[in-house]
């Protein structure tokens, strides 16, 4: 379980979303409770939100995260004041044991976060996707940045159409010195770079968060598109398990009759 929580950590530490922040918070929780079972939730609670909402350096940079960017920080405040506001119901969701990614979700989404986040302009989102974009080459996701992009492409906030000028849209977003890692995710950010069946399960986790990214900005434009691409994948993955399991039972019935 231990080795859950760490993934769970380690999958979400770089990112800048508010479902992501409260996801690293949850597994930090239980991280340090499996090294010390006298770890007191409310004083964990306490010191985090000290440390997002202290005018001081040295507690500014002294949380969960190797690396503070500007979403990060601001992230972080947001979660704080959310936790202040419904800490009752954030030692609940805490003290759960494997919470699912819909917890959080509903959790971030289903409470009074949207009346504390500033309303950000088109060029703002933007700044923040092109941080986001850093920090997941940064972090050695490279792909998932790149995907980010691509979305920015296919849901027409960039005005660009010719796919002939996605790399240069990319050049002049992000800069030239910075390659995209795959250029086919830029035309098709669900491209399945690998053959192996299973993989899409983990392409569907990537654009989740991709989404949640986007969600938490509110470019709403953009979270629509990768969330239609996520119901799809989910959808042919359902057609593909039952497609599976009918060949693998017709086997079993051959099998039988021999």
């Amino acid at each position: 379980m231990d080795y859950y929580y760490r993934r769970m950590y380690e999958g979400n530490c770089w990112e800048g979303n508010d479902v992501s922040i409260l996801k690293t918070i949850y597994a930090d929780y239980h991280i340090k409770k499996s090294d010390n079972n006298m770890l007191n939730l409310g004083t964990f609670l306490d010191k985090y939100i000290k440390n997002n909402t202290s005018t001081s350096i040295r507690d500014l940079f002294s949380i969960f995260y190797p690396f503070k960017s500007w979403s990060h920080i601001t992230g972080n405040k947001r979660i704080s004041k959310l936790i202040n506001l419904h800490r009752t119901e954030t030692e609940a969701l805490l003290s759960k044991e494997n919470a699912p990614h819909k917890v959080f979700e509903d959790f971030v989404y289903g409470t009074n976060i949207m009346q504390i986040t500033p309303i950000l302009s088109k060029e703002d989102k933007l700044a923040r996707t092109k941080e986001y974009i850093f920090n997941s080459y940064n972090s050695g996701h490279k792909h998932i940045g790149v995907r980010a992009f691509g979305y920015l492409l296919k849901s027409g906030v960039l005005g660009v159409i010719n796919p002939s000028e996605y790399i240069k849209e990319w050049e002049k977003f992000v800069g030239k010195g910075i390659k995209p890692s795959d250029s086919r995710l830029l035309a098709n950010p669900t491209y399945n770079r690998s053959t192996i069946p299973n993989k899409n399960k983990t392409i569907i986790n990537n654009l989740k968060k991709i989404h949640d990214f986007f969600r938490s900005l509110q470019f709403d434009e953009v979270a629509e598109c990768v969330e239609k691409d996520i119901k799809n994948l989910e959808e042919l993955d359902r057609k593909n398990q039952k497609a599976q399991s009918d060949i693998i039972a017709e086997l079993a019935k051959l099998a039988s009759k021999k």
